[in-house]
Parts: C-alpha cells; sequence; structure tokens
C-alpha cells in the first residue's frame, strides 16, 4: 500500500493534496492503514455496493479494541444461520460476545441481508462507548439522536431504515474514529492506538540534514519513524499526520501548492535561484517563515547562510499567499572526482546540461581532469571545482586510525567524503612526511587525495606566503620542507614544496612551474602596454581585447612586508573604469591575442573592508578606535600609529586576518541624495554604483538594511573611497530618519 499521498518531483514542482478527510482518498488510505476496509483485489473500492451485515459486522470488530480476539478457525457457529464454515463467524461472534451486535429472537442473525442506517448507527454508538441504559426512548430513536447530535451522521443521507452503502459505512466508521469516546475528551481513534495531530509541517528526513536520523521524520510537532514506503517528495509540507506507537502512519496535505528551486545565491533581502535555465528572484518578503536546521525563524535571518546549490521550497496556500518556505543543503550529489572525460556522461549529463566552474557558467568541456564536482539530476546542473592544495603531509587529527582531518604545510583541512579519508587514513596510500595533493570540494573540505608526483603544470599567481616547515615523520624523523602559496588569477590558493624560500617574492606576481610536484617560483613583470578604459559591451581594455573566460585577480599591494588581500573581478565590475599602465602587474593572453589571465594592483577597492570609526582617541604616538566593520564591532589599538580618521567618520579598513593593519577615512559624495536604490544613489548631479557589500548606518552606528532604505523616510549621506571612473563604489551610507 502506498501511504503517503503522492507528488510529482521536479525542478520547479507543483503539488496540490486535499485536507485532511475530506476526500474518498484520504478516508480510504486511513481504513486500509488501520486494516479496517480494504479495496477489493482489483484495487477498486465500489462505495455504491451494499454492505451485508457480515460485511459490517467484520467491519465492526476491526474498528473496535477487540480485533484481535478474533479466532480463525474457530469451531463454534455463533447463530443458527451462520455455522462455524461461514468465512465471517469469526467476526459476528466477537462483536456478539462483546455485546456490538446482536441476533434476532429466532436465534437468527441474517448474514446476507444488508445493514441499515439504523443498525449500524447501534453498532457505532457501542463502539463509543455507549450501552442501552443509555437511551430512555425506545430503539433506535435514542441512539439516532445521539449520533446526529455528536456528528456520526456527517456526510450521510439516509433514513433509519435505509440500506448502507460501502461508502456510507466508510463515512460512518470515520466518523466514529473522530468522536469523542463516551466520557472523554479524546477522539474514539486514540483508544486503537492512533492518534491525530493537525496542522503539521514535514521538516526534514536524514536526507535533507544529516542530524536526522536515517528512518525518521522531523516535524513540527516531534520526530517520528518513517517506514520504506513513506513519500519523499511530501517533505516540507504542512497537514495532518496520522502516527502510531512513535511511527508516523499517514500524512494528509492541506491544499498547498509547492515550487521548488536551487538556489544560486542570496542578497541582503531575497533569494536568487535557477528557473528553467536562468537566474530568477524569487521576491520573497525576509519576514516570511522559514524551516532551516530543523529551526523555525524568518527568512531574513537565514539569508547570508545560504550557498549556492542549496534548495528553496516555496509553500503557497490554496489562496495563492505564501505559508512558509524550507531550505535544505542536501539536493545535490557529490563530490565525485573527475579521473577520466567520461565520468560526467556517466552522470547521465550532457553538453545542454548547465554547467558552474569555480562559481562561473561554463560548458560541459571546461570540466577538467582531477575537478571535484557536484551534481543535481533534477535540476540537470552540475557544479565543479578546481582548488588544488599541494604539500608535505604533516598531521592527521585526531589520529590516522579516526581521521576527521589533516595538516598539509601548516594548514588544517576537514576531510569531506569517504575517498580522502581511505587515501589519508592508517590504511591509506599516503605516511606522514610524503607530499601530496589536496582535492577541495565547495566548502573547502578535502574530497579526495592524489599524489603529486605526477602533476606537471604551470601556475600564475601572487605569491603569498613562504617559508619552511618542520615536522616529524612515521619514522620519528625531523623534516625541513619550503614551501610557497600562491593566489592564482581565478582566486584559489595552492600550496607547493618548493626549491628554495622565494622570500623576495613575497606580494609579487610570480610564475610557478610544478615538477613531480615541486614548484620552481620566478617573478613576472607587467610589458607596460595594456592600459585605458574598459569597455564590457566590446569586452577590451583599450584596444585589447578581453577573452571571453578571463580571469582578474585585484590586490591591494605590492609591498614586500605589507599585507595583501585581493578578490576576484568580473569584466562588468570593472566598466567605464581607466586603468593606468602601473596598474597593471601581469597579463597572459591566449592563441586569439585576447587576455585570458590579469592581475591588477589596487583597481576596484573590493578587496578591503568598510564600516564607520565610532570614536577615535588618539594619544601622542598611538591611539583606540572603537569601530563597526559591516556589522561587527571592535576596538582598535594602535601603540605606534596613529589613523586620521575622526569619530563618526566612515573609513575604509585594510584587514590583516581578523586583525585591523590600517585605516583611512572615505570622501562624502558631495551632492545631495534624491534617492536609493539597491544597485545606485542618485543625486541632482548623476548616479554612483553601490557596492555590493554597502554598509548603512544610523545616528547610532547600528546597521540599517539597505532594504529599509530603499523608498524609507530617511534623509541619506553616502560615502565612496574613489571616484567610480577610477574603480571606486559607494562604500558607506549614512542614514537618518527624517
Amino acid at each position: 500500500m502506498k501511504k503517503i499521498i503522492s507528488l510529482i518531483t521536479a525542478v520547479i514542482m507543483m503539488f496540490s493534496v486535499s485536507a485532511f478527510a475530506t476526500s474518498e482518498t484520504d478516508i480510504n488510505s486511513l481504513m486500509a492503514e488501520m486494516n479496517i476496509m480494504n479495496g477489493f483485489p482489483d484495487g477498486g473500492f465500489y462505495p455504491d455496493e451494499p454492505v451485508t451485515r457480515a460485511q459490517f459486522a467484520k467491519i465492526a470488530v476491526n474498528a473496535s479494541k477487540y480485533k484481535n480476539m478474533v479466532a480463525l478457525g474457530m469451531a463454534t457457529s455463533p447463530f443458527a444461520d451462520v455455522t462455524y464454515t461461514h468465512w465471517a463467524a469469526p467476526y459476528i461472534k466477537v462483536a456478539s460476545v462483546n455485546k456490538l451486535i446482536q441476533g434476532y429472537p429466532d436465534s437468527t442473525f441474517l448474514p446476507e441481508n444488508t445493514v441499515t442506517l439504523a443498525e449500524a448507527v447501534t453498532v457505532a454508538v457501542k463502539l463509543l462507548g455507549y450501552t442501552d441504559s443509555d437511551f430512555s426512548t425506545s430503539w433506535p430513536y435514542g441512539q439516532m439522536g445521539l449520533a446526529d447530535n455528536i456528528g456520526l451522521l456527517d456526510g450521510i443521507d439516509k433514513t433509519m431504515n435505509d440500506p448502507l452503502t460501502r461508502g456510507e459505512v466508510r463515512t460512518l466508521i470515520y466518523n466514529v474514529l473522530r468522536a469523542y469516546a463516551k466520557g472523554t475528551s479524546s477522539e474514539y481513534i486514540t483508544t486503537l492506538g492512533y492518534s491525530v495531530i493537525e496542522n503539521v509541517t514535514l521538516i526534514a528526513t536524514h536526507n535533507e540534514n544529516s542530524s536526522v536520523a536515517a528512518g525518521k521524520i522531523h516535524t513540527s510537532s516531534g520526530t517520528y519513524k518513517i517506514d520504506d514506503g513513506f513519500d519523499l517528495s511530501c517533505v516540507g509540507a504542512r497537514g495532518d499526520i496520522i502516527v502510531k506507537d512513535g511511527e508516523l502512519k499517514l500524512f494528509f496535505g492541506s491544499g498547498q501548492v509547492k515550487k521548488s528551486y536551487a538556489v544560486y545565491s542570496a542578497t541582503d533581502s531575497d533569494v536568487v535561484v535557477y528557473s528553467g535555465g536562468s537566474l530568477l528572484g524569487l521576491g520573497l518578503d525576509k519576514n516570511v517563515k522559514a524551516y532551516y536546521n530543523l529551526q523555525e525563524q524568518n527568512l531574513g535571518n537565514i539569508l547570508q547562510s545560504l550557498d549556492m546549490g542549496y534548495g528553496i521550497d516555496v509553500f503557497y496556500n490554496p489562496s495563492g499567499g505564501i505559508d512558509y518556505v524550507c531550505i535544505s543543503s542536501g539536493r545535490i550529489s557529490g563530490p565525485v572526482t573527475v579521473y577520466s572525460t567520461s565520468v560526467v556522461n556517466s552522470l547521465g549529463f550532457d553538453a545542454s546540461s548547465t554547467y558552474m566552474r569555480d562559481g562561473k557558467k561554463a560548458t560541459k568541456s571546461d570540466i577538467a581532469i582531477n575537478d571535484i564536482i557536484y551534481y543535481s539530476t533534477a535540476m540537470d546542473t552540475v557544479w565543479s571545482y578546481s582548488k588544488k592544495v599541494t604539500g608535505v603531509y604533516e598531521k592527521a587529527t585526531p589520529n590516522k586510525d579516526n581521521i576527521t582531518s589533516v595538516t598539509v604545510s601548516g594548514t588544517t583541512y576537514q576531510l569531506e567524503s569517504a575517498a580522502a579519508m581511505a587515501a589519508l587514513s592508517s590504511g591509506g596510500k599516503f605516511e606522514l612526511g610524503d607530499t601530496v595533493t589536496l582535492l577541495l570540494g565547495r566548502d573547502g573540505r578535502v574530497a579526495d587525495c592524489l599524489d603529486p608526483s605526477g602533476i606537471n603544470e604551470v601556475v600564475y599567481g601572487i605569491l603569498k606566503a613562504v617559508g619552511t616547515k618542520q615536522f616529524t615523520d612515521i619514522n620519528g624523523n625531523n623534516i625541513t620542507s619550503y614551501y610557497a602559496d600562491v593566489v592564482l588569477t581565478n582566486g584559489n590558493t595552492v600550496t607547493y614544496p618548493a626549491k628554495s624560500k622565494y622570500d623576495s617574492f613575497i606580494n609579487k606576481p610570480v610564475r610557478l612551474s610544478v615538477k613531480g610536484g615541486e614548484a620552481t617560483v620566478s617573478k613576472l613583470t607587467s610589458s607596460g602596454d595594456v592600459s585605458g578604459r574598459v569597455d564590457t559591451d566590446k569586452m577590451a581594455i583599450g584596444k585589447t581585447k578581453f577573452a571571453s573566460d578571463i580571469e582578474i585577480l585585484d590586490v591591494t599591494t605590492t609591498d614586500d612586508y605589507g599585507t595583501l588581500n585581493y578578490t576576484t573581478v568580473f569584466p562588468a565590475r570593472l566598466d567605464n573604469v581607466t586603468v593606468s599602465a602601473s596598474s597593471v602587474l601581469y597579463y597572459s593572453k591566449n592563441t586569439n591575442g585576447e587576455i585570458d589571465k590579469l592581475i591588477l594592483k589596487d583597481v576596484t577597492g573590493d578587496a578591503y573592508s568598510y564600516g564607520i570609526v565610532r570614536k577615535a582617541t588618539t594619544t601622542e604616538k598611538g591611539g583606540t578606535y572603537e569601530v563597526v566593520i559591516g556589522a561587527e564591532n571592535k576596538t582598535i589599538n594602535s601603540v605606534n600609529k596613529k589613523f586620521t580618521v575622526q569619530s563618526g567618520q566612515p573609513a575604509k579598513f585594510d584587514m590583516s586576518g581578523t586583525s585591523v593593519s590600517k585605516i583611512s577615512g572615505l570622501s562624502v559624495v558631495p551632492d545631495s541624495v534624491t534617492a536609493v536604490t539597491s544597485t545606485y544613489i542618485e543625486t541632482a548631479n548623476g548616479k554612483y554604483t553601490l557596492s555590493d557589500k554597502v554598509a548603512c548606518y544610523n545616528e547610532n552606528y547600528m546597521v540599517v538594511p539597505i532594504s529599509d532604505v530603499i523608498g524609507g523616510s530617511y534623509s541619506v549621506t553616502a560615502y565612496y573611497d574613489r571616484h567610480p571612473n577610477m574603480g571606486g563604489r559607494i562604500r558607506v551610507l549614512k542614514v537618518k530618519s527624517k
């Protein structure tokens, strides 16, 4: 028996299920689950067929607490016309002994006669605990009056002597199950070990949240067991449930419509999703109720927790309004290592599928050997990640027999997959002291591990760090190894064992030639012949074309001992920006003469952090600065350095990890702000583009969401780091209620 109402699954899927106990399908499911009434072998229920007294006796016993007393194969006859060989004899015997039914004065039962409404109602009220002594009037008027008063006759349009059909008996017995037993405030169904819980949301199974045990479902009313027949497409829906012995037996939806999407990204006020191969903003109110990580909260509180590939189900009530959303991270399969070009084909994807590589739209041919991929068949989408780390395997935590993380060249990485655990554990092929290449998945955890001795490649980037690492190998030998950390033009960081220390190349563009897993580092210089205004319509900087897959890295410094911060840049970010030759640290061209890799020095300013100085207290040599960076409050104590900022001034912060190495004031836009949108501010003299991380503060230095400022009753003052034609953006808005 299929226990849960079937739903249709798809990338965007919709379903409609009937409210509990208003459809024949629902009641049939309940009757079958409780083994009270079942359909015929051909699957039909045949509601218009008449019900005999013998059939009704079986139904009544199955709906009673006496159902386990039925002794099949009995050797006694309960009535003169019901011999022990009659199929219904065991049921009629139990019903008669327990005074649910009775025969006629001549000791007959007339089992083949059709049961009448009065006869069926008499049995129904006895199931609820009423006896003949509860009725002062002659039969069946007292029984019929009670039945009408407590709702047993709802949905039945018959008089007392009319014969009943299977559909009418089904309705009567269902009404009995939902009626209160005599002298109680509990539904009769609870006396049979079942309970009905209304208005329940099915939040997650193990598939949606790994903290839910396999074989269970977490709901808004508790966690219950489920069997293998549970219809997983119901997860997220709201309705009524039938529970017995801690197991969810049945679910009846409440008439919702569900639309399912895959998350692409989230802003501070909305969710951007995949829909039909393109991107769509859902336009959800940030106050809509959301279920995430088994908790109920407002969507606005979790927007920044959403990641690409998360699933979001939007549930609409029958009137078209949004009831709530359910968010899960369990919609994507993986990780899978691309060991050959046939891997993607074997998963069922072809050239028409959607591909994303390292956060950018890609094609199937862009997926490379040793990429880590995640995929969704329902969404026909593959996500690929190319980040690798090569270095010396120094430590396994807590140990190689029970490994959860590894330290490679001084950095610790959590393990994601069974493949990585197998390779790096005590039974794997890698020992402490070996040089290994870690393949990192979408959240930076280790998805696989390779022997780098066969890897020969050339990469370009900025040398971020160098030095030596010391560790003890499995034999207790002390080993020292050089290493080099390089930020590639795609923003990934790679670590390689190096032949020398190369400390004179820190924060400079470099070329790494890797052979056998060991890197030789050489410094790069720009020829100085690329500069000019960027035009993204022409995909060019000055007269030089960009490749369609260009990788652009913007770094904050090239000073030997400066703090290196960096960000990857899309060409659209540079549109109409004039880039000087001195700001181009390195570029390379493809075979078509187009720039495919470009390293810039401090063109966009996007690698810095921005906020506001709440209070600046200076001394002769230093100072104390209370600041808000983004939404985080910090106190910066500077002993030998003064920053030329004042209390209340918006500022740019040069970060070194989580600490601040420099603070610089921002410039105020000289014109009054007349309008604010999600992407720009407008003044009398033109528009200024907002940073995608613009920070808004009120007069008390509290963060105000940009969505509240748009169309809100605020006076606004805007601050930028530099003019937009030079790559600047509006970084901070100070707002004041009018």
